[in-house]
């Protein structure tokens, strides 16, 4: 079963959420069968093509994959009359993008993302284990790492009384602000992973309300100071 939008489905001129070799945004050109993306490489920054992961042609003795598989449609580009202003707008949104929330059962492999649970720690080994059992089912061999920031798990219990949004709030006015008292250099890494770009905080909620927002709020505002 495909866990990406296939060729035919995506949609020119949209922007996407990729898994790519150099880039997590991409917009589809139909044409090109791929997805333009904003690349550095040795201190350049340029537009650059990944194609979709469906599309293969042969040149010869040598067989083209396509190295980028859209996972969510994001929004319709605008129109571009300079190249560069392409690639403005691609930093921008790539900016924007940097620090996602995503559920473990949702990830598929990734040559860029930096993954984070942020989870009660009871269910780290748990979380570990799912994705042990996926890259099984992928034939193995990917030697992802999932980093373990269940120090920031959520304290409080969902219960009938109190709901998603109770336990998200405490955490937001309570928790959340003690934590970062007791772990200040925990903080500071997932800054700095953030920074990085592509750091994902791993938990079982998405897409449903998660504490992990005040994570990336968080995060994100810190990165906006430096």
């Amino acid at each position: 079963m495909k866990t990406w939008i296939p060729l035919e489905e995506c949609k020119d001129g949209w922007l996407y959420e990729i898994e790519a070799r150099n880039n997590t945004i991409g917009i589809f050109d139909a044409a090109q069968k791929g997805f333009v993306i904003s690349r550095m490489k040795i201190g350049f920054n340029y537009l650059f093509t990944e194609y979709h992961w469906d599309h293969q042609e042969n040149f010869g003795d040598r067989e083209l994959k396509g190295t980028a598989s859209p996972i969510k449609e994001i929004e319709k580009a605008p129109e571009f009359l300079f190249d560069q202003e392409k690639l403005d707008w691609l930093n921008e949104k790539g900016r924007e993008s940097s620090v996602l929330i995503k559920n473990i059962k949702s990830l598929i492999y990734s040559f860029t993302r930096t993954y984070a649970f942020v989870g009660r720690s009871h269910w780290f080994s748990k979380a570990e284990q799912l994705l042990k059992e996926k890259e099984a089912r992928m034939g193995g061999g990917l030697r992802r790492t999932l980093h373990d920031f269940s120090v920031f798990g959520n304290p409080e219990h969902l219960t009938p009384e109190n709901g998603r949004d109770y336990a998200c709030d405490k955490y937001r006015d309570v928790y959340f602000p003690k934590l970062k008292e007791i772990y200040p250099k925990e903080i500071e890494q997932l800054v700095e992973l953030g920074q990085a770009g592509n750091l994902v905080l791993v938990c079982f909620c998405a897409p449903l309300r998660c504490h992990a927002e005040t994570i990336r709020s968080h995060i994100l505002e810190q990165i906006r100071c430096r």
